[in-house]
């Protein structure tokens, strides 16, 4: 028996919808995309481009509208805990693009409200699904690298040699290209001289760009 059609209302109208909605046109996954924005002419005019099933004024119609399934929040990242709450409070499978929310805690409030709806909640991030991220996830669980932490630090390409800021090369990993002072996320291992940078910070689009 075939399965219906996914319709999927798209939160923000950014250059990460348009990079999504082209992937799954390309796949052909069966998928309705709807989009909303809080500039509706914004929303008719992503819908137009990326031959849309439909558009939003507002995000609230969107998360009210018995028609969809789905949402991708790809709103600015201080506006994702509020609409995916009041997404799942509407019965919708919430996609959360990352950043997924400011505050470990905040998936606190997550959990409880998917867990009242029946609903999933899915973060966007491509890397936790990668080989080299299961490898890393069984040797820090193995604990033969001692005690993990997360340090995020900057990094100036302007510094002097061996100043504070600057990371020396080997703890790069291969490919890694970073701009000046740009923010940079790393594994660190408390018993080892290693370093594991997770990617390289990107320009950030601002929030009218976004929604």
């Amino acid at each position: 028996m075939p399965h219906r059609s996914v319709n999927l209302a798209f939160l923000g109208c950014g250059a990460i919808t348009r990079t999504h909605s082209r992937t799954l046109r390309r796949l052909g996954a069966g998928v309705q995309c709807f989009y909303a924005s809080r500039q509706p002419a914004k929303a008719v005019a992503t819908a137009r481009q990326l031959e849309g099933a439909g558009v939003f004024d507002s995000y609230a119609a969107a998360l009210v509208d018995n028609r969809i399934d789905t949402v991708l929040v790809a709103t600015p990242p201080d506006t994702h805990l509020e609409l995916t709450v009041a997404a799942l409070e509407q019965g919708k499978n919430v996609i959360v693009e990352k950043p997924a929310f400011l505050r470990a805690a905040d998936f606190i409030p997550v959990r409880g409200a998917a867990a009242r709806s029946g609903r999933l909640v899915l973060v966007a991030e491509n890397y936790c699904y990668k080989p080299l991220a299961r490898v890393l996830r069984r040797i820090i669980a193995s604990g033969v690298l001692g005690a993990a932490r997360i340090d995020e630090r900057r990094v100036d390409e302007d510094a002097p040699a061996g100043g504070a800021h600057r990371l020396p090369y080997r703890c790069l990993n291969d490919g890694l290209r970073f701009s000046t002072k740009a923010r940079m996320p790393s594994f660190w291992s408390s018993s080892a001289n290693v370093a594991w940078n997770s990617r390289r910070s990107n320009s950030r689009p601002s929030a009218s760009e976004l929604s």
